[in-house]
């Protein structure tokens, strides 16, 4: 050994060369026509969505930045209350387990 604690190589001996380990794939399955793929939800029927969570995000959004106005910081809070009760409506609009 030498200052750097790396072991010396002997001449005589071999290289060991590293051993690369079996893959297991599995066998694959036959084709089955009866197996019928899962289905895409429908799409969305037009007009059947609400913009209260948009409208909701652009009041709380036009609130935030305009509460650093001096004498429109007032309004701002009727935005923001006028904007959590909207997304409370749109929220409770959708039927549960759907987007929207």
């Amino acid at each position: 050994m030498d200052e750097n604690n790396i072991p010396q190589q002997n001449p005589e001996q071999p290289i060991e060369q590293p051993s690369t380990p079996q893959q297991n794939i599995p066998p694959q399955q036959p084709y089955n026509p009866t197996t019928i793929p899962p289905m895409a939800p429908p799409p969305p029927v037009p007009g059947s969505r609400s913009n209260k969570g948009t409208v909701s995000l652009v009041l709380g959004i036009i609130s935030l930045v305009a509460s650093f106005i001096p004498y429109i910081s007032y309004i701002c809070w009727v935005l923001a209350i006028v904007g959590i009760v909207m997304g409370v409506q749109g929220r409770n609009e959708i039927p549960i387990g759907q987007e929207g």
